[in-house]
């Protein structure tokens, strides 16, 4: 298969590379600066700015075919670091605009060249959702009303597959992905290691989550199924609570989990950022599930094992 990878030197970028080795990988680019050393045999890299049509448009015409195109550009909505900050409104500009601009490109790509992907897939978010439901939420659940839940609305709509292609088009709203050296899991992980693990708000509230090795099989049984498209939710099928899913961190690195901040003191760190902990994602992939898609790491404990099985 040829793959073009939209914001492809990312965290996912890098797990589809590493899992398509034997695969012919092309990725967009604006940061020439963060090529890996030496660049896999596989890759080709295509610098693009992220906004405008240009020369990359033609590079990719000038492929003998593609089989797919991801799009995995946007800047991360948690942060990078150990604590998240509040989202000023330059943030909350950033965040839409890396997600945006960036799809629109790509939209202009799709309708004016010749040779269109077979299948585009656009990255996505569960926040989506509307959060703190009673019941849990599923791809034909409605969208909320929160800055998150726009934002992802507007992303998702921001590719538009124009009518005489048959490009099939498949929407990924993909749970935070775990992993013990990014956020949100390395925070977990480290405050807990120092005895410092702790319960938020009420501490009832649904995590959604997915293996970050659970990531890449899922992409490629989505690409390589003919009968695939339309709204996937990507994460495992067993959303845990918040107390449950810092028992299993504090068992596993035997601490006690003692601390707890409410609500309050956490919306006054965190702000309208605030939601990423407060507020209760409890979202089912059920499209996935109907269409036997296998998970190795369905519960988190089962997730934890690995995690600590294997020191990743």
């Amino acid at each position: 298969m040829r793959i073009v990878i939209a914001g492809g030197l990312g965290f996912l970028g890098t797990k589809l590379t590493e899992f398509w080795h034997k695969h012919q990988i092309v990725i967009l680019t604006r940061n020439q600066n963060q090529l890996p050393n030496p660049l896999p045999k596989n890759v080709q890299i295509i610098t693009w700015d992220g906004i405008q049509t240009g020369s990359w448009c033609d590079q990719l015409d000038a492929l003998p075919g593609i089989d797919a195109c991801i799009n995995l550009c946007g800047e991360s909505i948690g942060g990078t670091g150990l604590i998240p900050k509040k989202w000023s409104p330059a943030t909350k500009k950033r965040l839409r605009d890396s997600r945006i601009l960036s799809s629109k490109a790509l939209t202009n790509w799709l309708t004016r060249t010749k040779k269109p992907p077979k299948v585009f897939i656009q990255q996505s978010g569960i926040d989506y959702y509307s959060c703190n439901t009673e019941e849990a939420v599923n791809e034909s659940s409605k969208h909320g009303n929160t800055f998150l839940a726009e934002l992802a609305k507007d992303w998702e709509n921001s590719i538009k597959i124009p009518s005489k292609r048959k490009t099939r088009l498949i929407i990924t709203r993909t749970a935070p992905i775990l992993h013990p050296k990014r956020p949100p899991l390395l925070q977990w992980l480290w405050s807990t290691a120092l005895f410092a693990g702790a319960t938020v708000g009420d501490a009832d509230q649904y995590i959604s989550w997915l293996h970050h090795d659970d990531y890449a099989p899922i992409i490629d049984q989505l690409i390589r199924s003919p009968k695939a498209s339309g709204v996937y939710n990507l994460c495992a099928p067993t959303p845990i609570r918040y107390k449950d899913m810092m028992y299993i961190i504090g068992h596993a690195y035997r601490r006690p989990i003692w601390l707890h901040f409410p609500s309050f003191m956490i919306r006054a760190l965190l702000g309208e950022a605030s939601t990423l902990a407060l507020d209760s994602r409890e979202v089912i992939p059920e499209k996935l599930l109907n269409e036997k898609i296998a998970f190795r790491f369905p519960s988190f404990q089962v997730a934890m094992n690995d995690f600590i099985a294997n020191k990743t």
